[in-house]
């Protein structure tokens, strides 16, 4: 039996791109919550 795939999303960060990197991230995150694949995501300071 395999263990199912479970995948990190980084976005955000410090710099001058924070508002693209969450944007790009909320897009992967909704398009990880159709599917059957486990994620967490994190969008520290």
């Amino acid at each position: 039996m395999t263990k199912p795939n479970k995948i990190a999303v980084l976005m955000g960060g410090p710099g001058e791109e924070r508002e693209i990197s969450l944007q790009s991230g909320k897009a992967i995150h909704l398009a990880l919550e159709a599917s059957v694949i486990s994620f967490e995501y994190y969008h520290g300071k």
